[in-house]
């Protein structure tokens, strides 16, 4: 009847990376918060958020579509996006990756 965190790790991981659509910090602090080791959350938050530049990017696309004509709307992306676990610079250059497709 014990868990194995390995597994709930995987799953857990995995379900905040696709559902939640999580960045590699907020995904390893929620897996040591319920108990997993650091090494472990480390591990499978690496192995789902391999591109977070992409990751980002494709939640700007969806979510902010205006993000670079209203400074408003830049301000909230970018709150909303480092309470998802994105860095500065992940974003910054997620913005740079949308801007250019445009």
């Amino acid at each position: 009847g014990v868990i194995d965190d390995e597994r709930f790790a995987y799953n857990y991981a995995y379900n905040l990376h696709i559902n939640r659509h999580l960045g590699k910090r907020a995904i390893i602090t929620e897996l040591v918060l319920k108990g997993v080791s650091r090494e472990i959350a480390e591990h499978y938050a690496n192995e789902f958020c391999n591109d977070e530049v992409r990751d980002a990017a494709n939640i700007i696309r969806i979510k902010y579509k205006g993000f670079n004509v209203d400074e408003k709307i830049n301000r909230r992306m970018f709150a909303g996006l480092q309470r998802k676990g994105y860095s500065y610079s992940t974003i910054k250059s997620a913005m740079d990756l949308v801007e250019s497709e445009e």
